[in-house]
């Protein structure tokens, strides 16, 4: 799998990061196409499992509990944390972006609302950056369009809030293959249509761009030329493969070298590519479609008039309790609950 990669108005330590972070890239596809059963992209620490059983939702919570507070003693320099639900719990250490210790605290059947509320698990954590990816639970639970791109942005005000100091980046809904998914909850992907989820992707990036943090828009690096899932970045038309995951390492190490490099002001932008279409990526600095902008850098403000300033923002929570969701989230989401068996959610 190879990587196009275009780059244009660059310092030459963002040029040299970036050429780091290709490299790294394809050696580690390499190794993995070697033999993928021993392929070791990334040093990464992690903490013990935990004691804590994990067969509910709850005993999830209780564990990734734990494991961010042994992180939180450590105090590493560069932490980067991974939240979200199963496509996130299931991202292979082993593929991880090497030079940075990693945090999962991803929870397979995780849904907007309840990763609202178990933020305050992260309290303790000071990341370099913190990476949420969410959503899709949510479609196939019926949660309006409306409720997940407002809890959205109650999750980004919250991390903001609790961890001034570190990036947030918020990931877009991935494809899926529909009904020619192999996995077993596939006839609840009817109401996840891809047009849909392509529609909340812009409303999220607009969230971003509102909120000041980064948006790392996956959805066009995993589709085929149909718009789907590509089939050789899926285990089941709707998980990920190792490959997949590969795709994804890419996205987050791009995003993590630039930010690194001072080059903030700068996207990272998918390009549709005939060789290779699901591993063609490309960095640009004035592309208006932003992938992955860590725009949460100070910027100056233009006075506004008495008729377009707007209220204070009062999503905003104290520091021992989650945000509150909108009316019309709250309203939505009451009868939502998270799935019984974890084979049948993602």
């Amino acid at each position: 799998m190879a990587f196009l990669v275009v780059v244009t108005g660059l310092d030459r330590a963002a040029a040299k990061a970036i050429a780091q972070a290709i490299d790294q890239i394809q050696q580690t596809q390499e190794s993995l196409e070697r033999s993928p059963t021993r392929a070791v992209a990334a040093t990464v620490t992690t903490p013990k499992r935990s004691p804590v059983a994990a067969t509910s939702y709850e005993g999830w919570v209780a564990r990734r509990r734990q494991e961010a507070n042994a992180m939180a003693l450590r105090r590493p320099a560069r932490l980067a944390v991974l939240v979200g639900d199963s496509l996130t719990l299931a991202f292979p250490s082993r593929l991880l972006p090497a030079g940075t210790t990693w945090l999962n605290q991803g929870i397979s059947g995780d849904t907007t609302r309840l990763l609202l509320q178990r933020l305050d698990g992260l309290a303790r954590l000071q990341p370099e950056v913190i990476f949420v990816a969410i959503g899709i639970n949510d479609l196939m639970q019926g949660v309006s369009d409306d409720t997940i791109v407002e809890n959205h942005r109650a999750i980004t005000q919250e991390l903001r809030r609790a961890h001034p100091n570190s990036r947030i980046v918020l990931q877009s809904l991935f494809p899926h293959r529909g009904a020619s998914s192999t996995w077993e909850g596939r006839a609840r992907l009817r109401q996840a249509t891809l047009d849909r989820i392509k529609r909340i992707n812009r409303r999220l990036n607009q969230v971003a761009r509102d909120e000041r943090v980064g948006f790392l828009d996956l959805f066009p690096m995993f589709t085929d030329p149909q718009g789907n899932l590509h089939p050789d970045l899926t285990t089941d038309g709707l998980h990920l493969s190792d490959r997949g995951y590969l795709v994804w390492r890419a996205a987050l190490d791009s995003f993590l070298q630039l930010s690194r490099s001072g080059a903030a002001g700068l996207t990272v932008t998918p390009r549709p590519a005939e060789e290779n279409r699901a591993g063609a990526q490309r960095l640009t600095d004035s592309d208006n479609r932003s992938v992955a902008t860590p725009s949460d850098r100070p910027s100056p403000t233009p006075k506004a008039s008495p008729a377009d300033r707007k209220p204070p923002s009062s999503s905003a929570a104290p520091a021992n309790r989650p945000a509150e969701l909108p009316d019309r989230a709250r309203s939505t989401n009451r009868r939502e609950a998270p799935a019984t068996t974890d084979d049948q959610r993602p």
